[in-house]
């Protein structure tokens, strides 16, 4: 009797264990599906960022690209069409072709500076990275922010530069085309015309210079990370985050011969 009752004691104790060893199975299938959602979701929510920056970047390019090819064709237009007097003094017309001159070259440089790096952030594959870092394999770029960094932030500060020299030197254009275009009338009605304009040049200099440059240039010329270095993610000196232990070793069940995994904060034990 007594060996009968130690066999159905031994038969339930089997049938409990093995039901424990079905629910903790169970259990770290859920938890590997909700890890490897997690995962997926940090993956698109980097692609979504990293594309948002170049989006952001390729406005900021293509407004200076612009309008710096819109300045350079008024420079050219100018150099092209104005009927210069024959007795023109030989000083106002050296200022006047080496000014010119230097507004068609420094726009150009902007322009172009700003196109290839345009077509280059472009290029740049937001997808490959997130899945390159996901998979372990170390991408030649972490981030768009230091691609960014690496490859186009001097491009765009010779751009930005040459775009901020260029439009005071075109105002310096303006200013001669009232003495050379009326030049051939009286002293007196010349003076005034030509005061006139390069009052005017003077005035929008000075407002480029003391407004629009001080106001905006260092916010646009830096990159949003600051002074073109590329952000850090805040260190977590606690162990414990949201009652999980932080940097533990987890081993990936169902994967053989894979390495284990160090588990983010935010992923399920």
């Amino acid at each position: 009797m007594s060996s009968a009752f130690d066999a159905v004691d031994k038969a339930c104790k089997a049938l409990d264990m093995a039901w424990d060893v079905r629910c903790r199975d169970e259990d770290m299938v859920q938890r590997a599906t909700e890890n490897h959602r997690r995962r997926i979701d940090d993956s698109r929510r980097k692609i979504d960022d990293a594309r948002r920056s170049v989006d952001e970047k390729a406005e900021q390019l293509k407004a200076i690209s612009h309008l710096s090819a819109l300045i350079a064709g008024f420079a050219m237009i100018v150099m092209v069409e104005i009927q210069l007097p024959d007795d023109l003094h030989l000083g106002l017309l050296v200022i006047f072709g080496g000014t010119s001159a230097g507004v068609v070259g420094l726009m150009l440089i902007a322009m172009l500076s700003s196109t290839m790096v345009l077509i280059a952030i472009l290029k740049f594959d937001c997808k490959s990275v997130a899945d390159t870092a996901s998979s372990g394999r170390p991408p030649r770029f972490q981030s768009f922010e230091e691609f960014w960094t690496t490859l186009c932030e001097d491009d765009w500060q010779m751009a930005y530069q040459a775009f901020t020299k260029g439009v005071p030197l075109f105002m310096c254009v303006l200013a001669q085309l009232g003495w050379i275009i009326f030049h051939g009338y009286g002293v007196k009605d010349r003076n005034i015309a030509a005061s006139i304009v390069t009052i005017v040049a003077a005035l929008t200099s000075c407002w480029w210079f003391t407004h629009a440059v001080s106001k905006w240039g260092y916010f646009i010329k830096h990159s949003a990370t600051g002074e073109g270095h590329v952000a850090k993610e805040p260190r977590l000196s606690a162990s414990f985050v949201g009652g999980v232990h932080v940097g533990k070793q987890v081993e990936e069940e169902g994967e053989q011969g894979t390495a284990p995994r160090r588990r983010g904060a935010g992923e399920l034990p």
